[in-house]
């Protein structure tokens, strides 16, 4: 038979712990560590109940809520160990023994600790793994268990099969769970907010909810009125963004218009700087287009009127300097005249900046365009060259749209006649070289069921694929009819891989209304493309599985969509509703 003697020590956690004084085949361990670290709740029903499976010899834990008059028993998995329950506050002695040992709770008692002790060596600060439970012997039986298509069920809900998951209008509560039609995901409630259980969602942008994806933040000008058209053009480049105003008035002067830059400072986008241009002129409409590249600003400002030349054109350069926009330089085309339209459309990338004059005159022909490309040289931005189309005729807009990816250059030209075909439209695409330096003309682009008016080439975007050096090209025909209906639906077309085997792939959106001019604007990023429907939503398509394949629909709150940018891990959109809102990818 085994004696023991007891005695109370005190220790400097404020904890007594029950100590063999004089024993037979048990020693105790030093160790006085809180297992586990969070107090233990005990079961209102009769079942196991794991505490730890980490436990240490010498150290407890904190059981609460025990039911009055019933009776807990605690088992340890390691034979012969050595239970000591006690009174958490007055610290009193009111159970102990070897594993296992039942307890009953009394009235006045509902916090109890338990100290488990080693019944062999090894003693001391060793490690040993031991499982601690708890059994409310007393307490009642669980609820049953169901079991669909089970005839054992393990679980409160054991099915075998699948199971179909839906969503409704009832607020959530914390440890729901949804099918979430819009994004196409699982999601479960924390309490706060509905979070992806699959991450599929981690592709999209903006916030998901169970109707739309939302801007991460709707950017405005705080002292605009309506009128201003404050998101007419936008720009986004790290983390900045640049906002055209063109017509916002400048004290006296109409229409003179503004670029409002926005800084994203950790996790907000702030108000940083409003540039207008120091020789602004009345309804110059400044900021027409805007482009960022690295630490640049390019501003488009086609109704300028140059040495009384109405409308000619220009555009303005500025280079972030700390805090500050300052400016650099005024491009304006040495042989520019009256109702060129240069600035109208304007890109930055590499070094290179491009200036469409979609109405230029060309040897006589009347609003042929051209794009006049420039070079950073020592200093300053100097011409580089005039593009013209070779085949270009009167009428042919070309200039309309232009995009910039590192040495190549794609030029929207939305008049051209393809056959028969008036105001089909089609894109060049220009590659720089070196012998000779200049732009050469790689690839003239059509669509393949083109019809007239469909003016394909309305906007154009150029990336690469993510993990891939291969080239795409997005050309949008906002105009284009689907079948035979005169509806101008609107289509957008991507052309890759044009120095090896060239393919084209044609997008729309399945079963929309007419007048819905999908490719009135279009931006390319890695494997993205957002797409803007003005009549409809703004489309993100995302590359998948080998095919183009649209990924979600983006619900604008600030009016129908007028303008839109990407780069990297977000994208922005202008709005007629004098806003501009930014969306950011989903982690």
């Amino acid at each position: 038979m085994v004696s023991f003697t007891y005695r109370l020590i005190f220790f400097t956690s404020g904890f007594f712990l029950f100590m063999s004084g004089t024993l037979t085949g048990q020693c105790t361990s030093p160790d006085k560590e809180m297992f586990p670290y969070e107090d233990v709740i005990a079961s209102q029903v009769k079942d196991t109940q794991i505490i730890s499976n980490k436990s240490y010899p010498g150290s407890y834990f904190v059981m609460r809520d025990l039911k009055v008059n019933h009776t807990y028993r605690f088992v340890s998995s390691v034979a012969g160990d050595y239970f000591t329950i006690r009174n958490r506050y007055t610290k009193a002695l009111l159970a102990h023994g070897l594993s296992p040992i039942n307890f009953t709770a009394s009235f006045s008692l509902d916090v109890i600790a338990v100290h488990i002790h080693t019944s062999s060596p090894p003693c001391g600060e060793s490690y040993e793994e031991r499982t601690t439970v708890s059994i409310c012997t007393t307490c009642p039986e669980p609820e049953g268990k169901v079991g669909v298509n089970n005839n054992q069920p393990k679980a409160t809900l054991d099915i075998t099969g699948r199971i179909r998951v839906g969503d409704n209008l009832e607020s959530p509560v914390a440890g729901s769970i949804r099918w979430n039609q819009v994004v196409k995901d699982f999601e479960g409630f924390n309490g706060t907010k509905w979070l992806s259980l699959t991450k599929a969602n981690a592709d999209s942008f903006g916030k998901v909810s169970s109707t739309n994806i939302s801007a991460n933040k709707i950017l405005r000008d705080g002292f605009g009125k309506f009128g201003d058209s404050f998101g007419f053009s936008v720009a986004i480049y790290g983390d900045y963004a640049a906002i055209g105003s063109p017509f916002d008035d400048i004290a006296s002067t109409d229409d003179k218009g503004s670029v409002f830059i926005f800084h994203k400072v950790e996790s907000d986008w702030q108000y940083h700087a409003k540039i207008t241009a120091a020789d602004g002129l009345n309804f110059d409409n400044f900021g027409s287009r805007v482009a960022l590249w690295e630490d640049y600003l390019l501003v488009g400002v086609p109704k300028a009127d140059i040495s009384g030349r109405a409308d000619q054109g220009s555009a303005y350069l500025y280079l972030r300097e700390g805090n500050n926009w300052v400016f650099q330089q005024k491009l304006i085309a040495s042989d520019g005249a009256i109702e060129d339209y240069f600035g109208a459309t304007i890109a930055i990338d590499n070094g290179f900046l491009a200036v469409g004059a979609f109405l230029d005159d060309v040897s006589g022909r009347i609003d042929q365009g051209s794009v006049y490309t420039y070079q950073y040289i020592n200093g300053s931005w100097q011409l580089f060259q005039k593009i013209v189309a070779d085949d270009g005729k009167a009428g042919d807009t070309f200039g309309y749209s232009v995009a910039m990816n590192r040495d190549d250059i794609a030029i929207g030209a939305v008049g051209a006649d393809i056959g028969s075909k008036n105001d089909q439209g089609a894109v060049y695409l220009y590659r720089r070289i070196n012998i000779p330096s200049e732009y050469v003309i790689l690839q003239k682009f059509v669509a393949s069921d083109g019809k007239a008016a469909d003016y394909f080439g309305y906007a154009v975007s150029m990336s690469k694929y993510s993990n891939s050096s291969t080239p795409f090209l997005v050309i949008g025909a906002p105009y284009h009819d689907i079948g035979a209906s005169a509806g101008n639906q609107g289509a957008i077309y991507i052309f890759e891989d044009w120095y090896a085997t060239f393919r084209q792939q044609q997008l729309q959106i399945p079963n929309h209304n007419n007048y819905t001019l999908l490719g009135i604007n279009v931006c390319a990023f890695g494997n993205y493309v957002v797409a803007m429907a003005p009549n409809f939503n703004t489309i993100l398509f995302k590359w998948e599985g080998g095919n183009w394949q649209k990924k979600s629909e983006i619900v604008s709150t600030n009016g129908y969509s007028i303008s839109t940018a990407a780069m990297s891990e977000k994208h922005i959109i202008g709005g007629s509703y004098e806003s501009a809102e930014i969306f950011e990818k989903v982690d």
